[in-house]
């Protein structure tokens, strides 16, 4: 006798990709209930083997629907086993949600909890200060400018506007944040943050500056 007799089909199935009916439920489930591998009920019923474990799985209870998939098919015969196993309301429920898990919100305090605008008021007010008595706060606030990079063009721009109120921005080709961040640079404590690029270059500002009107436009400097 020829032995591919009885092979399955390799072709199309002839039923894949049509909507699964009451009689196709009844008889995934009569399979199972019989012991009929899952390859054999895919065959009678004219679908994939993947197409039919998904089945499966959708006609299990809820509470152990999301068994791993090498467990569904004995899990589907324990369920069957009940001769009355309402399969139409099963396959109808859902899963419960997921619990929503809320993470404890981050408290920052000292300099890490201020925002970038306030930051970058003290930053400025520490290095107009001055002096070994601020050198450790405006250390730590340094290292709390690399987190809110905006906070630095907010020290800056204090420092450019302070500049000019005193009368060293007068006159004179300059950029007023190049200025402001180097005279906060040469603040005792000052560490330039990593993460900003911006003003690279640094010279010395002299830390109390000659408060006399620039002599001559194009011989001025700003931190003279």
């Amino acid at each position: 006798m020829d032995q591919n007799v009885f092979a399955l089909p390799t072709t199309r199935l002839s039923r894949a990709g049509e909507l699964w009916e009451d009689h196709d439920y009844e008889g995934l489930i009569a399979g199972v209930r019989s012991r009929q591998p899952v390859d054999s009920i895919a065959h009678d019923l004219g679908r994939s083997v993947n197409a039919v474990r998904a089945r499966l799985r959708y006609l299990l209870p809820v509470e152990v629907r999301a068994c791993p998939a090498d467990r569904v098919y004995a899990a589907a015969e324990q369920a069957f086993a009940d001769e009355a196993y309402d399969w139409r309301k099963t396959i109808l429920e859902s899963p419960p949600p997921a619990p929503v898990v809320r993470p404890a919100p981050i408290e920052r305090r000292g300099f890490a909890g201020l925002d970038a605008e306030e930051l970058g008021i003290v930053a400025f007010a520490l290095a107009q200060v001055g002096g070994s008595d601020c050198a450790d706060a405006l250390s730590r606030v340094c290292e709390a400018l690399e987190e809110q990079p905006l906070s630095l063009d907010i020290a800056v721009g204090h420092a450019g506007r302070w500049l000019r109120r005193r009368g060293h921005l007068l006159d004179g080709p300059y950029d007023v944040d190049l200025a402001g961040y180097n005279w906060l640079a040469n603040a005792d404590g000052w560490r330039t943050p990593r993460t900003s690029s911006r003003f690279a270059a640094t010279y010395d500002y002299g830390w109390e500056p000659s408060y006399a009107a620039p002599r001559d436009r194009d011989s001025w400097q700003p931190w003279s």
